[in-house]
Parts: structure tokens; sequence; C-alpha cells
């Protein structure tokens, strides 16, 4: 028989833990740890779009679907609808996504969900896929973006490379929360360059 206690010491190790991970990390913690796709080639899966709408959208999803397959790269679209509320305004693109999928992505999430206003950090989502207005991860991990840099990340000259380095510049902590009020720590700029098409 477990002691009266377990169960709020065990919460307690749980929060500590997530503290650490959220909290406590250190940049290259948090921005998600390796950047590198494992597949590049993408002979092993292909890339998964998960697209949450607004029901009273009243989006087709047989044309939403259709959107993506045009092309030759593998996909698998699945649609879902939130019945009272909109989604957010958010997108997350796994570091093995092309450029021009991406950009795909991009453009129909200003389509159907009334725009882009955060990238979800790619440390969060699996190599291949999409989510577009997603609640399947925290909102710790949605990072807000500007107009300007989403035009930006949107360059129809950007490489694949360029274009996921210029998501993981934008899609990355700003500044480490601190527990019990604390101000938030910036954290130190990345010595990389600027990604083609965000300098100014």
């Amino acid at each position: 028989m477990s002691h009266p206690i377990d169960y709020p010491f065990r919460l307690g190790i749980l929060i500590a833990a997530a503290s650490f991970l959220f909290l406590g990390a250190k940049p290259a913690e948090a921005q998600g740890g390796n950047p590198v796709c494992t597949d590049p080639s993408g002979a092993r899966e292909p890339t998964r779009v998960e697209i949450t709408l607004a029901k009273k959208g009243k989006a087709n999803p047989k044309e939403v679907k259709a959107q993506f397959v045009q092309g030759s790269a593998p996909v698998r679209v699945q649609v879902d609808f939130l019945p009272f509320l909109d989604p957010p305004m958010n997108i997350g693109i796994g570091r093995c996504v092309s450029a021009e999928m991406g950009r795909l992505a991009l453009r129909q999430a200003i389509v159907l969900n009334r725009g882009v206003e955060m990238l979800i950090l790619q440390g969060v989502l699996p190599e291949r896929f999409i989510g577009i207005g997603t609640t399947k991860v925290a909102e710790l991990s949605w990072i807000r973006i500007s107009p300007e840099e989403l035009k930006g990340l949107m360059d129809p000259t950007l490489s694949t490379d360029a274009f996921q380095q210029a998501y993981r510049k934008l899609a990355r902590m700003k500044e480490q929360k601190r527990p019990f009020g604390m101000d938030p720590v910036p954290y130190p700029p990345e010595e990389e360059s600027t990604p083609p098409g965000l300098k100014k």
C-alpha cells in the first residue's frame, strides 16, 4: 500500500523535471537539440501533415488534402475540426521537410487558419511532420513571429537548407523562463549568420 505522501511527492518530482526541461535548460537544449535531418532522402517515411481547422469555416477536407498531394513527395494528410473555437494561428515544420513543402504549408495556413503568428520549436516535432493550428504541443513551444519575419521565411528563393536554417532561427526561445515570478533571462544571440531572405 502506498504512503499518503507518495502522490504529492511524485507530482513534485514531475514538476521539477518539467521545470528543468523548460525553465532551466541551456539554450541549445531549449531550442530542441540536433537540427540535422537524419533522413534527407525521405526514403523511410512520408511527411505527415496534421491540420486543425474551425468547423465554422466549412472547409472541404478533400480539397484541403488535394493541395498537399499534388507533388511527387509522399505525404499523408489528416484534417480535424474544432467544433466551437478557432485553432491557434501556429504552424510546426519538422527538420526534414523540404522548402517547397514548407512554403506550401505556410500558404495553406494563411488561407485556412487566418494566418501564421507562431512557429513551433522543432525539438518537439517529428522530423517529417507539419502541424497547422495544432494544440498537441505545449504553448511554451509556440514562438511568436512578425509579418516581416513570416514574409522572409516564405521567400521562394530559399533552398531547403536555407529555409530550415531560417525556420530554426525564428522558432527559438528568446529568453529563459524562471520560476517564482523571477524576470526571464534573454538567451545570447546565436553566432550563425542571418539566413538569406531575412537580412534587412
